[in-house]
């Protein structure tokens, strides 16, 4: 895990989270890189590889076919985007970032929301694995 977010955040606990989910998704042997970027990293990326000029809150880039070394792939969190959306939320800022997390994980595996019904199905299996990890660590 890299943070060049400037933001402290309990990486330990992501990476659990990381490891869990991707037991969850059946990729339990696959890499996975997570980097905590500042918004206008973010921004940047967003812009260069989705042609969108904003910060966005997590990026995932699937790397599973490319690589024959099980590295499933990247998500970039911005801390400094979830930390808007949490407070916007009422949540607080790691409970937003572990959801980013698996969020991005679940893009990896090509879950989507662009249509209601692929929408749903990705947030009750993202709820799923959030509500087993919270289960497991308590």
């Amino acid at each position: 895990m890299n943070n060049q977010s400037g933001i402290q955040i309990e990486q330990l606990v992501l990476k659990r989270l990381a490891e869990h989910a991707l037991r969850e998704i059946d990729r339990e042997n696959y890499e996975l890189s997570i980097a905590l970027v500042d918004a206008e990293t973010i921004k940047e990326m967003n812009k260069t590889y989705r042609g969108i000029d904003r910060p966005t809150d997590v990026l995932s880039f699937n790397l599973e076919d490319e690589h024959e070394d099980h590295f499933f792939g990247d998500v970039i969190i911005s801390p400094e985007v979830a930390d808007n959306n949490a407070k916007e939320s009422g949540v607080d800022l790691l409970g937003e970032i572990k959801t980013l997390l698996v969020h991005g994980i679940l893009h990896l595996k090509g879950h989507d929301h662009k249509k209601p019904s692929e929408a749903e199905m990705m947030e009750k299996r993202q709820d799923e694995i959030l509500l087993s990890f919270d289960e497991l660590i308590s």
